[in-house]
């Protein structure tokens, strides 16, 4: 399945970012790098997954524990 190699703290953030649903674009201007600069981190975290794709590989970091999926439930309220 995977590796066995760490994510890196920056493959974590970005991946974190992308699991809740932001565009690569959206985490390129969060964080303050490059959009290029993103898409090099999501593909070395690919290759140490063992991911075929970037969804793949954000399926596995969320299935391994390395991030968390925060569902935004605005406009829900207890009724």
């Amino acid at each position: 399945m995977s590796s066995g190699k760490n994510l890196s703290p920056q493959q974590k953030i970005i991946l974190q970012h992308l699991a809740n649903g932001r565009t690569i674009k959206e985490v390129s201007a969060e964080i303050g790098i490059a959009i290029a600069t993103v898409r090099k981190h999501i593909n070395k975290a690919k290759a140490k997954m063992g991911g075929l794709t970037h969804d793949h590989t954000i399926a596995l970091v969320i299935a391994r524990g390395e991030v968390v999926v925060h569902l935004d439930c605005e406009g829900e309220t207890d009724s």
